[in-house]
């Protein structure tokens, strides 16, 4: 079975696509990995040991964040891995998902526009560009 991707931000959306992506792997078995996307215009500037403690709060939280949901689906021994990656959304998302031969990726949208950083066209762009550049099946999963 080939993996699947989570692509979560730390948004409201991402609860909905990691509670997804958690049932998706349970029902099926298959790899998971969730994937933190960190845009290079606001962590390049930083030197590297608040680059690093960057990448180790954001992984943290991801975990504790999935293993509380997994909890909750009733399957606390899931397994999964976290990944934070410096790059823009697109092709960090297309090249992960190329590296890891993914099968699935899970792309949330934001609950409220507010929490918006893609909606609309945007969306359907970066779901255009990971599809194009990948053989992975790629859905888009509401906030609900």
């Amino acid at each position: 079975m080939k993996p699947i991707v989570c692509a979560v931000r730390g948004g409201p959306g991402s609860h909905f696509t990691r509670r997804a992506a958690l049932e998706r792997a349970i029902a099926t078995g298959a790899p998971l990995y969730l994937l933190v996307t960190v845009a290079p215009e606001s962590y390049l500037p930083l030197h590297e040991g608040e680059q690093r403690a960057i990448r180790a709060e954001l992984a943290w939280r991801e975990l504790a964040l999935a293993r509380a949901n997994a909890s909750q689906l009733g399957h606390p021994e899931t397994q999964f891995n976290i990944q934070v990656r410096v790059g823009k959304l697109g092709e960090t998302l297309a090249a992960f998902v190329a590296e890891v031969d993914a099968g699935v990726v899970l792309i949330g949208t934001p609950r409220q526009a507010i929490d918006a950083s893609l909606h609309g066209s945007d969306l359907d762009d970066l779901v255009a560009e990971v599809a194009s550049r990948t053989t992975a099946d790629v859905s888009v999963i509401s906030a609900g």
